[in-house]
């Protein structure tokens, strides 16, 4: 499953979540970066890939990331997106 953190709370509420991941090997450890379409808000979000997956997945994660931010009221974007 590939997930999406807010890179605000990477460091404080995921930061022993993400550390588990990250320790998988099957985990890129350089998460994607995804910021909000709109220019207002500095919200981005850490997407977490499996390190096989392709450059055609990584883009349709990144328009469902973006998709469900242009979706909430910037800046309340939820804490973490859930993909797959």
């Amino acid at each position: 499953m590939t997930t999406a953190y807010r890179a605000d709370l990477v460091r404080t509420v995921y930061e022993n979540e993400i550390a588990k991941l990250a320790a998988g090997p099957s985990i890129r450890t350089e998460p994607i970066l995804v910021s909000c379409p709109t220019t207002t808000c500095g919200v981005r979000y850490s997407l977490l890939e499996p390190r096989d997956i392709t450059e055609e997945e990584i883009r349709k994660h990144t328009a469902a990331v973006e998709k469900a931010m242009r979706q909430q009221y910037c800046p309340h974007h939820p804490p973490k997106i859930e993909l797959d």
